[in-house]
């Protein structure tokens, strides 16, 4: 309740982590949570929170570093425009944003991060899974200004190859987990766009046995879990090509005992390994 927010300001003001996932509490109530200034982690996923949190929030958590508002359908353009705008005390130290299932759209990312991107310079890792309105019609055209992104997120979105072709060099985490509009051309040249990218899910993507020769070489992990074209002549492609590789997710595909037995010679030093027959 309010009553409840107001006895937390009180009585722990200097309060740095607090969740409130799945909590009933109104947009206005959770406005109130700006009297916690010295809050670093915020969790608020599938609450109420919408524009009038945000525009509260946005004036006195200058020290916040981490904020989830996974699966907050009223957080909309103009209440991520608060958040992460030019004229919010958040973006400079935020390191993590979850912004996962929320009715953020392709334009008013493009738009925030076009006036921003330079002001969230600490931005390590940026979640949009599940983000039905992020498309390829330039929202994410300014991802080169996140200087230190490492993770971006997009699994289950309507992306395409044109979306993606703006990687920041920073990159070591990419999820395109049923992103079904993705093809093979999305890995040409990505190690040269992203060379520090380390960690890939293509998992339950439409992909081509052209994607392995593709794929980058440094690799650690990679899941292509569910991309049900994949055979064992792709095994032994990326045996040869991912020697760096520890963790490999082959989980629905059309891997056969063959394709194991290549595995087991291979040599490589895998710490972890999912499959099924």
């Amino acid at each position: 309740s309010e009553d409840a927010l107001e006895i937390l300001s009180t009585s722990c003001p200097t309060l740095e982590g607090l969740s409130l996932d799945h909590s009933l509490l109104s947009d206005d109530v959770l406005s109130g949570l700006s009297k916690l200034s010295c809050l670093r982690v915020l969790s608020l996923s599938r609450t109420d929170a919408s524009y009038r949190t945000s525009l509260s929030l946005s004036q006195t958590l200058f020290q916040l570093n981490v904020l989830d508002l996974s699966f907050c359908s009223s957080i909309k353009d103009e209440a991520v425009g608060y958040l992460l705008g030019p004229n919010s005390l958040i973006p400079s130290q935020l390191t993590r944003i979850s912004l996962s299932g929320t009715s953020v759209t392709s334009k008013g990312l493009s738009q925030i991060l076009a006036k921003s991107g330079t002001q969230l310079s600490q931005l390590t890792s940026l979640n949009l899974e599940s983000c039905a309105r992020v498309t390829s019609d330039g929202g994410l055209e300014h991802l080169t200004n996140l200087s230190c992104l490492e993770e971006l997120r997009l699994a289950e979105t309507p992306i395409t190859d044109e979306g993606l072709c703006a990687l920041p060099s920073s990159l070591r985490v990419l999820s395109l987990e049923s992103c079904r509009l993705v093809t093979d051309n999305i890995l040409v040249g990505i190690s040269t766009r992203s060379p520090r990218l380390v960690q890939l899910s293509l998992a339950e993507t439409n992909l081509t046995e052209n994607l392995v020769w593709h794929l980058p070489e440094h690799l650690i992990s990679l899941d292509l879990t569910g991309c049900r074209h994949l055979k064992d002549s792709w095994v032994e492609i990326i045996v040869k090509r991912l020697s760096q590789l520890e963790r490999l997710a082959l989980k629905k595909t059309a891997i056969t005992d063959e394709g194991l037995r290549t595995l087991a010679r291979s040599g490589l030093g895998l710490i972890e390994l999912e499959l099924d027959f």
